[in-house]
């Protein structure tokens, strides 16, 4: 594509006369050409070829009543730089240099790229060049102003200054959702899986299996190199039936997976190790002694030195309470441990969450009559606190908390409350800096119907978006999220997915290293996915990525340290419920 230049040209009644020859905010501004017989002012317009070199130039005249005089449309003048004529000398235009690179990846429309903040470019193909080019030594740097169509997008060699020749080496990478996979093979039903990712992209999947005498827990891995391997047992079958698995993975892909296992009297806490190393699961590890009640919903998770804590329900024989147990490379397992008073009523569905500095926070719900949301801090080096009440179920239960910390310390926790009228969504924020919690808050704004299911995560600038799903006037439920800005506080909601007649429930969300969120959910016999990018501060449109024509359900979803992500689901074929799984990359 040609280049137009514009010249701001002033003259009398005798001379048209432009502005010393000079490069400026994008024009050329060229030497002196002679007009006869106009006194007022115009532009003139220096088109160049791809080569650079002057082609055609353009001048409109007008007079100083701003009233077009005439067009004078030649051939290269010498003031254009294409040679010398009798009233001026000539001037070849400084060189200019294209701004471009390749695409990988891309698979659908809406990739749109824009250098320096502006010169928006609309990309389709695999290679983009901008429009405008440089001169030499000027900087560029080229961002998105919009992803495509469900995917997301990273740039690499995207800033730096012209060196004397084309910029190509500008790296634009895209993700997109694959094609489900199956990734269990026997004929007993499979449910309630769990993925886990570690910093390169290999993937442990858990769930839960029949063999048609034991419900049992069975995993399987991913490698980017050969993808998934066969499912695999970890624990021994014949001890009563295993439930409700859930998996942690360490910084070397090690991962450790826990669940609770009836003994005929008991369920008890179970857990096993793999070995990224060996490529080996170990044997499976009681990690409690208690025989006063069950152990139900542990949760667990990795700090960056790769020690791991497991908390869980456990009935002491009078109430509901919530323990835990630490896990170091070096020594191992350690002992169950109370770490709320027991006091305060039936204390139940306990999650966990890490810092950047090994400190923990342990959410639960717990009441007696009523249900308040409480937490405990764990401090690296020093050990659980006391537990502290940081929302009262004023009207009625608060339940199904969830909790997400950021690598300061800071967090934002979320949960269900009876307001009264019906179930909404609340979410309270703790500051490391100061060690308060701010107050319980009101986050959502329908007056419709319940809200259910909230998920939360924080971003490296301490910003939270929460997903949640809740039913409108008709009893649709759908899909909806909300962010957190420090300083602003909560936006306004947004709906993710656009159904107007399916139910789109239970989502699930992760959050890259780059700040862009994903978030899964089953809508009718279907699994759909939406993406935020954080550069553009935007949802997308949503993405069909499973399901057919039997029920889909269970969707969990995990995000890997190189920013492809992965989620798992069962779904009934016609016979059984087997286990899925689909590939952002």
């Amino acid at each position: 594509m040609a280049a137009t230049y514009a010249a701001s040209v002033l003259f009398s009644m005798t001379m048209l006369t432009f502005f010393p020859h000079l490069y400026q905010m994008g024009y050329e501004l060229f030497e002196a050409l002679s007009y006869s017989g106009v006194d007022g002012w115009g532009v003139r317009f220096c088109q160049l070829d791809n080569n650079r070199f002057p082609k055609k130039e353009f001048v409109s005249v007008r007079n100083s009543s701003n009233i077009l005089v005439t067009v004078l449309s030649t051939t290269v003048l010498a003031a254009c730089g294409g040679g010398s004529d009798s009233n001026g000398g000539g001037s070849t235009p400084e060189p200019l240099y294209g701004i471009g690179g390749t695409v990988t990846g891309l698979v659908n429309s809406g990739l749109a790229l824009e250098n320096n903040g502006g010169d928006n470019l609309q990309v389709a193909g695999v290679s983009f060049e901008f429009d405008t080019k440089l001169a030499d030594g000027e900087s560029y740097s080229v961002s998105f102003a919009s992803h495509p169509d469900q995917q997301l997008c990273e740039l690499a060699n995207a800033s730096g200054s012209v060196a004397g020749a084309d910029v190509d080496d500008i790296d634009v990478q895209c993700r997109s959702w694959g094609t489900e996979a199956l990734i269990e093979n026997t004929s007993e039903h499979a449910r309630f899986p769990q993925i886990a990712l570690d910093g390169n992209g290999n993937a442990t999947a858990v769930w839960q299996q029949s063999d048609g005498t034991y419900e049992n827990i069975y995993a399987n891995r991913y490698t980017p190199a050969t993808g998934w391997g066969s499912a695999e047992l970890v624990e021994n079958g014949s001890s009563g039936h295993a439930y409700w698995p859930q998996i942690a993975v360490d910084s070397a892909g090690n991962a450790i997976a826990v669940w609770y296992q009836d003994d005929g009297t008991n369920y008890n806490l179970y857990a096993n190790r793999y070995t990224a190393s060996s490529g080996s699961w170990g044997t499976e590890e009681l990690l409690e002694s208690s025989n006063a009640g069950d152990v139900v919903y542990p949760s667990i998770a990795f700090d960056s030195n790769d020690n791991a804590i497991v908390v869980w329900q456990q009935s002491d024989g009078t109430y509901e309470s919530i323990y835990a147990n630490r896990y170091t490379p070096a020594t191992g397992w350690g002992t169950a441990e109370l770490i709320e008073s027991g006091n305060n009523g039936n204390a139940t569905q306990p999650k966990i969450v890490f810092d950047s500095a090994d400190n923990a926070i342990a959410i639960w719900n717990q009441g007696n009559g009523s249900d308040d949301i409480f937490i405990n801090r764990y401090t690296a080096g020093a050990g659980w606190g006391t537990e502290e009440v940081i929302a009262i179920g004023s009207f009625g239960n608060a339940v199904s908390p969830q909790i997400a910390i950021d690598s300061n310390g800071n967090a934002i926790a979320v949960w269900l409350e009876q307001d009264g009228t019906k179930v909404s969504l609340y979410a309270n924020r703790y500051t490391a800096s100061t060690d308060v919690w701010g107050g319980e808050e009101l986050i959502e704004d329908s007056d419709d119907g319940h809200a259910y299911s909230p998920q939360v995560v924080i971003d490296s600038n301490d910003n939270g978006i929460v997903v949640w799903h809740q039913s409108d006037s008709g009893n649709t439920n759908s899909v909806y999220a909300k962010r957190y800005t420090p300083g602003a506080g909560w936006g306004a909601e947004e709906l993710i997915e656009s159904s107007i007649s399916d139910d789109a429930e239970y989502p699930k969300i992760v959050i890259d290293g780059d700040d862009n969120v994903i978030a899964v959910w089953h809508q009718d016999n279907h699994l759909y996915a939406n993406r935020y990018a954080a550069d553009t501060g935007s949802w997308g449109a949503e993405a069909l990525i499973g399901g057919g024509n039997f029920s889909v359900n269970g969707p969990q979803i995990a995000v890997g340290g190189d920013g492809n992500a992965i989620t798992v689901w069962y779904q009934y074929d016609g016979t059984h419920l087997s286990i899925y799984a689909n590939h952002f990359k």
